[in-house]
């Protein structure tokens, strides 16, 4: 819980200066893309769901310390991913 805890501080910070959704009337994509972000979001949960099976199939086959470095790894890949998608869709946004 302490570790969750601090992933919600990091959005506190993250979050200072955005506009609340009740001030953006409650969208929070752009209206051109509101089915795509939709799809895209149950896409994602979908591959995550699945993942985590991938997840278990490593934990009786690997050291301990390999699999952490495993997901260390993936989540690197993933930041590197969403970095680059982050900055189109502030713009998508401001459209």
């Amino acid at each position: 819980m302490l570790i969750t805890a601090v992933a919600f501080v990091i959005l506190v910070l993250g979050s200072q200066g955005l506009a609340s959704p009740k001030a953006l009337e409650g969208r929070v994509a752009p209206p051109k893309c509101k089915g795509l972000m939709q799809g895209g979001w149950f896409a994602a949960t979908a591959i995550g769901n699945n993942l985590v099976g991938v997840v278990g199939y490593f934990w009786l086959r690997v050291p301990l310390w390999a699999l952490w470095s495993i997901l260390v790894i993936c989540c690197l890949l993933s930041a590197g991913f969403m970095f680059p998608v982050m900055k189109r869709l502030e713009r998508a946004a401001r459209a």
